[in-house]
């Protein structure tokens, strides 16, 4: 293809690229909708820029298109620039924010776990074979679930005689352990979130029988009176684990008390809202779940005096408070104080 033929041909996109630039040059920010011409554009005219490059490196239209390219450059990645400098305040102000607005649901899906976690050790304690029967929900294969934990189970109290009750967490293969922790997370997470679509029975199923499979776990380690070894040891990334899991159930209800109360907004709103709010606090869900998965499998395994997990276990706790509990309030009353009338 020859010069003229190659104007000729794409010379519309570079017209339609330029005529947006000249907009933008105005001081004009583009919204999503140019946004998004903008970059199309850009990747046209910068596949163009590269031919003639190439094959008319001396002729003017090469100039032109790299100014135009350089351009658009930098409109596009001094917003994207922008975009990710305004994650860290939603990230540490808005979502706390969210969080404590939404409160009650995340107050009822703590609720619902503590009282199935009991009912899973109670079950466990005075019932025949509990911990494996509490230990094995499985929708689709009871038979084998309950199979698996058994031996599951037995392996337990082998480490436990062999006095090293937390083998399970001792593994060679750190990185896969915890990328695989942490998908495995993540998954459950999302069910406890995505079940409150179905009017927050699914976030129910899947908060109880968690419950209930972490207290039949604990009562094997009661049996062996090791309890306080037990907390202080799976609390290493247990602390971080199942509050997030717990929080994502209390997004999930947060979408289901949507759907049954939208109060005086159209239901289409009220699940809009209630959705937009916890899809944000998920997100960060998952960011925190990314960091228990790299405790259970860089950490929790490692030999370490009490003292010391103990020191960890505080330091998390206080780490979810802080975030959960306190970030981003400092700013949320400067705004209160700023809008109320003199």
């Amino acid at each position: 293809m020859n010069a003229t033929r190659f104007i000729s041909v794409h010379s519309p996109s570079w017209t339609a690229l330029e005529a947006l630039l000249k907009k933008l040059r105005t001081g004009a920010k583009p919204d999503g909708k140019e946004f998004r011409q903008l970059t199309k554009l850009y990747r046209a005219v910068t596949s163009d820029y590269s031919y003639a490059s190439t094959f008319f490196p001396a002729h003017d239209i090469t100039g032109y298109l790299n100014r135009l390219v350089a351009e658009a450059h930098a409109i596009i990645y001094r917003r994207r620039t922008m975009k990710a400098r305004l994650a860290i305040p939603w990230l540490f102000r808005t979502v706390p924010n969210l969080f404590r607005k939404n409160f009650p649901p995340f107050a009822l899906s703590l609720s619902i776990f503590v009282l199935f976690a009991f009912t899973g050790f109670l079950g466990a304690e005075y019932m025949e074979e509990g911990e494996s029967i509490f230990l094995s929900f499985s929708l689709t294969q009871p038979e084998e679930a309950f199979a698996d934990n058994s031996m599951y189970i037995n392996q337990t109290e082998s480490n436990i005689r062999s006095g090293d009750p937390f083998a399970v967490y001792d593994s060679p293969m750190q990185s896969m352990m915890s990328s695989g922790i942490a998908f495995h997370n993540i998954r459950v997470a999302f069910f406890c979130f995505a079940g409150g679509i179905f009017a927050g029975l699914v976030t129910f199923y899947v908060l109880a029988t968690n419950g209930m499979m972490v207290g039949a776990f604990f009562h094997i380690f009661y049996r062996h009176d090791i309890i306080f070894e037990f907390w202080n040891t799976v609390l290493l990334h247990g602390m971080i684990e199942l509050t997030m899991i717990v929080f994502s159930a209390g997004a999930g209800f947060m979408i289901a008390r949507g759907l049954l109360f939208p109060g005086s907004l159209p239901l289409g709103d009220s699940l809009r809202q209630s959705g937009t709010q916890a899809v944000q606090i998920v997100i960060a869900i998952a960011l925190w779940l990314l960091i228990s998965g790299s405790l259970e499998g860089f950490v929790t395994g490692l030999e370490m005096n009490s003292a010391l997990k103990l020191l960890i276990n505080f330091l998390s706790f206080s780490l979810l408070i802080f975030y959960w509990g306190f970030a981003g309030k400092k700013k949320e009353r400067t705004a209160l104080v700023t809008a109320a009338p003199a």
